[in-house]
């Protein structure tokens, strides 16, 4: 496969993790910009280099995105409350639109959690609770709750052609994909 090939293929996920934050789809857009930024991929200079500008630009852009503000653009998407919810639905109903679902990266919410365990006291001086943590750590897992319900909307159906393309993939290891990068595109 030479590096034109490579590109076309790495252009293709970039358009697929446009279409998934498109579509909500915050777990699976992390986890695509995180193979294209692994050392095994994001060393591959030739390869990048034939990545259309449309194509890396995209990226560049996901990648910005893909930080602690995005969390607040995730936040804002969910459903801030029941009423709120459930005007949003019948307001679909009656249109005939779907409703919408999201699909969060849950491993920015942990981050905070393991933050406010490590960087703030369970006790004050005289052994008084922390509320102030407390309350932090609550609206983490309210968040988490909300956008639980909102994932409950996110409906796609399988598409049974990529289902079995993809588990019919080859996985490696990191040091194995690394080893074939450098196979690929040995270092200069």
């Amino acid at each position: 496969m030479t590096a034109r090939d490579r590109a076309v293929v790495v252009g293709h996920w970039i358009r697929v993790a446009k279409a998934c934050q498109i579509l909500g789809n915050y777990s699976s857009l992390r986890a695509i910009l995180a193979a294209l930024q692994s050392a095994s991929i994001h060393r591959l200079q030739r390869t990048w280099d034939n990545v259309s500008r449309k194509s890396f630009r995209t990226f560049q852009k996901l990648c910005r995105e893909d930080n602690p503000q995005g969390r607040e653009l995730l936040i804002k998407t969910r459903p801030s409350n029941k009423l709120a919810s459930l005007v949003r639905q019948l307001q679909r109903a009656r249109k005939g639109l779907p409703k919408k679902g999201v699909v969060p990266y849950l491993g920015t919410f942990l981050c905070d959690l393991v933050v406010l365990d490590t960087a703030m006291e369970d006790y004050l001086e005289g052994n008084e609770i922390n509320h102030r943590k407390k309350n932090k750590e609550y609206r983490v897992l309210t968040d988490i709750m909300l956008l639980q319900a909102a994932a409950e909307n996110y409906c796609l159906e399988p598409q049974h052609p990529f289902t079995a393309w993809f588990w019919a993939v080859e996985r490696l290891s990191e040091d194995d994909s690394y080893t074939l990068s450098c196979q690929l595109e040995p270092r200069s």
